[in-house]
């Protein structure tokens, strides 16, 4: 800092930097992710989903990724009809309704979120380009059965979190029911 003859500090080049920096960070800190993050049950928006993925509408959407926000309610990605790549790692989602109708899906990542049921599985099985599915960190992921439940639900799964996904036929299935419906039912009765 410089002082001028009456003891006031001019503005130098450097402080004016270090000012515009200061509230280029404010400005940051006051974006519309950073208020949703602070919002008890913050709501994916369809504003959000198009200013992340910088397209013109939603079902032009291809990739979608938004980390940490506390995210509760994902319904908008209902209308991602033509996504392939879904990253919502480190929210609050607690069901995978919205993502059934993604019918171009191939790759889901949910770590760290709130799927408790493995019913909540049974809302994938259409899915039918969908290879890579992340759900470690979830409450359903803690179950001794949940990796094989979840690739007998999804047999077209390539990858399951960090591992190859298994196929299983029927008499590898031990005691679990005949179909992937009933397996999820019965192992999310036992959770």
């Amino acid at each position: 800092a410089v002082l001028s003859g009456g003891g006031h500090v001019s503005a130098t080049p450097q402080r004016l930097s270090l000012q515009l920096h200061a509230a280029e960070e404010e400005a940051v800190l006051t974006t519309p992710l950073m208020q949703l993050a602070a919002e008890e049950e913050a709501v994916l928006t369809a504003e959000l989903v198009l200013e992340r993925s910088r397209a013109a509408s939603l079902q032009e959407v291809r990739r979608l990724s938004l980390y940490g926000l506390s995210l509760r309610d994902v319904s908008v990605v209902s209308s991602l009809v033509n996504c392939e790549t879904i990253s919502l790692v480190g929210n609050r989602i607690s069901t995978l309704a919205p993502f059934s109708a993604c019918a171009r899906l191939g790759e889901l990542f949910l770590r760290r979120n709130e799927v408790s049921c493995f019913e909540e599985v049974t809302h994938l099985q259409g899915l039918r380009l969908l290879h890579t599915l992340w759900l470690c960190n979830n409450p359903v992921a803690e179950s001794p059965e949940y990796f094989t439940t979840v690739c007998s639900a999804l047999p077209r799964l390539r990858l399951l979190d960090d591992q190859p996904a298994i196929r299983l036929r029927p008499t590898d299935r031990g005691d679990a029911c005949d179909t992937p419906e009933e397996d999820l039912g019965a192992s999310a009765g036992e959770a």
